[in-house]
């Protein structure tokens, strides 16, 4: 075995890790309590989940493991399981931990759990990294209050766990006490991490060019390391490709680029500037301009600049972070990009740490503690949180509007939190929990082996437990012909719920029920004193039977 190199490693992390002082431990009680505070609010109540797909994909996708570990039948959850083009890990411990579609407050619960230690370890990465309690403590608690964070988190998602898996790998690697055993605990980190979020594969990359430059241990241990990262995604993909399952090379082809408006040459500044915006927007949602946008663009060129410093100090964590900023601009779908961040915020407050640290002490100098850079760094930080403060505000306020206790679930949701107005708010809320409760109520009306035809299919599917097909969104240009094209499922779902999405307006496609259809279930919300229809439930007309011939009279 080589020795250790120290490539990768500053000389403060050696007076982190001696450091006999306690003055860490305020920093790190307060970060932990701002993660306490935040998602035990959110897995406090949050009984279901309703306007995000991917978190419903993934709770469906828990019924395949809950039920393969405690019993229960596998046939409709082996079904959606091999059509998902999501990665196993997440919904596999949610599984594990007792969540699924009929278990969501577990499965938040679970979901909030993770977020809340990935917090922790970023504390520690930071910490070890900076050499400095000020500095980790900002970092740690801009990601916890980032308002782009809070609402991903409404619901389960996989980010929190690519977060934990990634950083657990930067801090195993972030020191000189380097060996055998910890770089194959790493590349092991490396490895599950893309079965968690598939977009955590330039990890992996980064992971390979690391160990080939720095070779922290012999050849033998380096390629056994080298197969460990690789080896869980490409069985993955292997396996996926075998049962015909949606690859996300799919969405990578020349039709999801021309319907984004992304070509070239325009995309190569384009895309950044859609990068900027998506930062911006993870701070405040509604008012993105001025000097918030100013600090986003000078945030991230800080963080470039930082970035560029660490690769060429061979950190892990920079690599990653260029290689998913690359992954970012080739994306066909600038709405996820903001999403995209959130789950590298606390890389990208590091990266642009170290931008200033360059700037106060000069490039060849490595992160230290001193107050002069310490003071640079937190104004920096300072000024990021401050450009989140009047979002935070919004949400605190949006927190304690009333709802009804069936309702608390579905306040906690995106929607609840980003519309412009309270009104709007609790609309949404009401819309979304009244459509949930009539699904619900729609199974004592639906026979089993019926199908629904809805707009939203995985939510209709979750929530009335019957097999969905979404409707042809052409009922509405070619009318007249709509009792023919629906004729696979005998059931229908309408709501004003699916207005935003396909460009469809409110209760599509209603409008053409009219003769062959008739209402089972209605559902309505109250707004201001006025009552509004939210949902309803169609079933296809029965024909009637034909009455039975009278029997022939007897000749007189």
């Amino acid at each position: 075995m080589t020795a250790p190199s120290t490539a990768c490693t500053s000389s403060t992390d050696i007076a982190v890790l001696g450091a006999p002082s306690n003055r860490w431990i305020p920093g790190l009680l307060l970060s932990v309590l701002a993660s306490l505070l935040t998602h035990g609010w959110i897995a406090a109540f949050d009984y279901s989940a309703s306007t995000f797909s991917d978190s419903l994909d993934y709770l469906m996708m828990a019924d395949f493991y809950r039920a393969a570990l405690y019993g229960g039948s596998l046939e409709d959850a082996a079904s959606f399981y091999r059509s998902t083009r999501f990665p196993p890990l997440f919904p596999m411990l949610l599984g594990v931990f007792g969540g699924d579609s009929e278990h969501q407050h577990a499965a938040s619960i679970v979901s909030n759990l993770i977020a809340v230690l990935a917090c922790l370890l970023v504390w520690v990465w930071s910490h070890r990294t900076s050499a400095s309690t000020v500095v980790a403590t900002l970092i740690t608690v801009s990601t916890v209050l980032l308002p782009a964070w809070f609402t991903l988190n409404l619901t389960p998602v996989s980010e929190p766990l690519g977060l934990l898996l990634a950083t657990s790998a930067f801090i195993l690697l972030g020191t000189q006490a380097i060996n055998a055993r910890r770089v194959f605990v790493a590349a092991l980190l490396v490895g599950i991490a893309p079965l968690a979020r598939t977009a955590l594969l330039p990890l992996v990359i980064a992971f390979a060019i690391w160990l080939f430059v720095v070779r922290p241990v012999s050849m033998r241990s380096l390629v056994a390391a080298l197969v460990v990262s690789w080896a869980p995604y490409a069985s993955w993909s292997v396996y996926r490709s075998l049962i015909g399952s949606t690859q996300y090379t799919h969405y990578l082809s020349p039709k999801a680029y021309a319907d984004a408006g992304i070509a070239l040459p325009q995309a190569l500044w384009e895309q950044p500037l859609r990068l900027v915006d998506a930062l911006v927007a993870g701070w405040n949602p509604w008012d993105g301009g001025g000097w918030i946008l100013a600090l986003g663009w000078v945030l991230l060129l800080l963080a470039a600049l930082g970035c560029i410093a660490r690769m060429r100090r061979m950190q892990l964590d920079a690599w990653f972070l260029a290689g998913y900023i690359a992954l970012i601009l080739i994306w066909p779908y600038p709405k996820e990009f903001t999403r995209f961040l959130v789950a590298v915020y606390p890389c990208i407050l590091l990266c642009a740490a170290t931008g200033v640290q360059m700037l106060v002490t000069g490039p060849k100098q490595p992160v230290d503690a001193s107050r002069s850079t310490t003071l640079a760094v937190g104004m920096m930080m300072g000024l990021a949180l401050s450009a989140t403060v009047p979002t935070l505000m919004r949400y605190a306020h949006r927190a304690t509007l009333p709802v009804a206790d069936e309702l608390l679930g579905d306040k906690r949701e995106f929607e609840f939190f980003n519309h412009p107005t309270d009104l709007d708010a609790l609309a949404a809320a009401e819309i979304t929990g009244r459509s949930r409760l009539l699904l619900i109520d729609a199974r004592q009306l639906v026979p089993e082996d019926a199908c629904i035809y809805g707009v939203l299919p995985q939510f209709t599917r979750l929530y009335s437990d019957r097999t969905v097909r979404p409707y042809p969104l052409d009922l509405y240009t070619e009318r007249g012909h709509a009792d023919e094209k629906l004729s696979r499922c005998d059931f229908f779902v309408i709501g004003s719920w699916q207005f935003t999405l396909y460009d469809l307006p409110s209760f599509y496609p209603a409008e053409e029920f009219g003769g062959w259809t008739q209402p089972l279930l209605a559902s309505e919300m109250e707004i201001e004193g006025r009552s509004h229809l939210v949902a309803a439930l169609f079933r296809r007309n029965v024909p009637a039977e034909a009455p039975a011939p009278e029997s022939a009279s007897e000749p007189p």
